[in-house]
């Protein structure tokens, strides 16, 4: 009886240990607008960046799912060209995973080879939902995200 309960007490441990070591990866919620019915999810686990977008269900709008995944060089580039468009410096940028343009003071990022992965239809004759992965940001919240991924300790403000 002594074995089994050391023995149950270890496996106890082990695994809670596995799972705290589970719950450490990063998770940042991005709070946009009010006038962006998305919510932003980005991990960060194994030097890989999972952004995740949800819509807002409503009635006139069906919630989609998006899940994009990038390595940390990618993210420097995705990094270096927010920075570009913030300071004005540039009014698009465009390579094989997105494509970011700056109208005013809003920032809109697209994940190119990235659809919704919810299996919902939009229309009676379509197949699936084919509607891309978008975040559009105000230059305030563009700001937030550069922080976020930063890892920063100062206040983006």
């Amino acid at each position: 009886m002594k074995r089994f309960t050391l023995l149950m007490s270890i496996l106890i441990y082990c695994s809670s240990n596995l799972i705290s070591q589970e719950i450490k990866e990063e998770i940042f919620f991005l709070n946009f607008s009010k006038s962006n019915s998305k919510k932003f999810i980005v991990l960060k686990k194994n030097n890989q960046y999972v952004f995740k977008a949800i819509n807002k269900e409503e009635k006139e709008v069906q919630s989609c799912k998006w899940r994009t995944t990038l390595n940390e060089q990618q993210i420097e580039k995705l990094e270096n060209s927010i920075v570009l468009l913030i300071e004005n410096k540039s009014k698009e940028e465009d390579n094989h995973l997105y494509k970011l343009t700056r109208k005013k003071d809003e920032i809109k990022l697209i994940f190119k080879n990235s659809k919704c992965s919810a299996k919902h239809k939009l229309h009676y004759f379509q197949k699936d939902c084919n509607r891309n992965f978008i975040m559009k940001m105000k230059i305030i919240e563009a700001k937030k995200l550069l922080y976020s991924l930063n890892d920063n300790e100062k206040d983006p403000n």
